[in-house]
């Protein structure tokens, strides 16, 4: 068995080749538990899902379908004792609190409370008016996506700030920022809290490296499934680079102009990444969905804009501009009345 990449434009039948290749490890009876689909969002699990509840298949049910970040929380719940007291967390021998974005906002604004209370992000210091919801919400926005990148968060305002040319107001705001994060975090590690941030964190840094943790993810898992690969993080990208080498099959979907949760952290270009670990790549070109002529439009308009070459027929351009109204049809710019015999 290899490591494929598997590249093309939506709708060009990627994810249901992915979905007949894990019909096809059961029937060949690899061990449910030895196969692992990573999605980035538990969206885009539907169709392995829907296979899965297939009565025919034995053993299906034990699959598992997640996020990394699922993963991520089933392996610090399992190995907790063995790295609660390394991470920090102020009570070692107690479980772990994972959070939801609700107790994550519960929890930060007790943490921050003491700071708003001494007129952090008030209009006497920083000439900023902002909600308290608005701003947990962007304080845990921060967190997660520098957990995602691998960025300390004591790093987050050093790098807002040499992002953006601020004025003295501003400067201020991202340094009472960087406090509120700096207090949350020490919130959450001495009452065992574990929000997503510190989730990813601890995982990365604590669990991951160590080598009898890693071997046990490696060992159980040893067919992979990785579809939407651009819509994951660098956290993801990671991981995988270390782990798609150690697999006996593992199949890489990567979607072609995609990309789009960039705002949730994606990173298409450290996916694209993973194509030089494996052993083929294969790229899918003629979509299930789009018709030729949208398609050849498609890629004028690409070109217009500056992103790509100009290829394909010109006619099926022209063609894509011409709708059709039964049997005959108009172009753009003449008359858009209905064509009816006239009475």
């Amino acid at each position: 068995m290899t490591t494929r990449f598997l590249t093309g434009p939506a709708g060009t039948g990627k994810t249901s080749q992915a979905v007949n290749h894990l019909r096809d490890l059961l029937e060949r009876h690899v061990p449910a538990n030895n196969i692992l689909v990573i999605v980035p969002q538990h969206t885009l699990a539907h169709p392995y899902l829907n296979l899965l509840n297939d009565p025919t298949l034995l053993a299906s049910g034990k699959v598992d379908v997640v996020t990394l970040s699922g993963l991520s929380l089933q392996t610090t719940s399992l190995f907790w004792p063995l790295v609660a007291d390394r991470a920090g967390f102020g009570r070692p021998t107690a479980p772990p609190i994972f959070l939801t974005i609700e107790t994550a906002q519960y929890y930060l604004q007790q943490a921050i409370e003491p700071l708003l209370a001494q007129g952090y992000f008030g209009p006497n210091e920083v000439d900023l008016t902002i909600s308290v919801p608005r701003l947990m919400s962007q304080i845990l926005d921060n967190l997660n996506k520098s957990a995602l990148i691998g960025l300390p968060h004591t790093e987050v305002a050093n790098r807002l700030a040499a992002a953006m040319q601020l004025e003295q107001g501003g400067k201020v705001a991202l340094d009472h920022t960087q406090a509120c994060v700096n207090q949350f975090r020490h919130f959450c590690l001495t009452r065992n809290l574990l929000d997503f941030s510190l989730r990813i964190d601890t995982f990365y840094q604590h669990l991951w490296p160590v080598a009898g943790i890693r071997q046990f993810l490696v060992k159980r898992y040893r067919h992979l499934i990785m579809d939407n690969i651009e819509e994951d993080t660098p956290f993801a990208h990671t991981i995988l680079q270390e782990w798609l080498p150690e697999t006996d099959s593992a199949l890489v979907i990567n979607d072609q102009d995609a990309g789009y949760r960039i705002f949730l952290g994606a990173n298409w270009r450290t996916a694209q990444q993973l194509e030089q670990i494996c052993d083929k790549t294969s790229c899918l070109t003629n979509s299930h969905v789009i018709s030729p002529e949208i398609m050849a439009f498609t890629e004028r308009m690409t070109h217009i804009l500056g992103f790509g070459e100009e290829e394909g027929d010109s006619s099926l351009r022209e063609s894509a501009l011409t709708p059709s109204q039964g049997d005959k049809r108009v172009k753009l710019g003449e008359s858009a009345l209905p064509l009816t015999p006239s009475q």
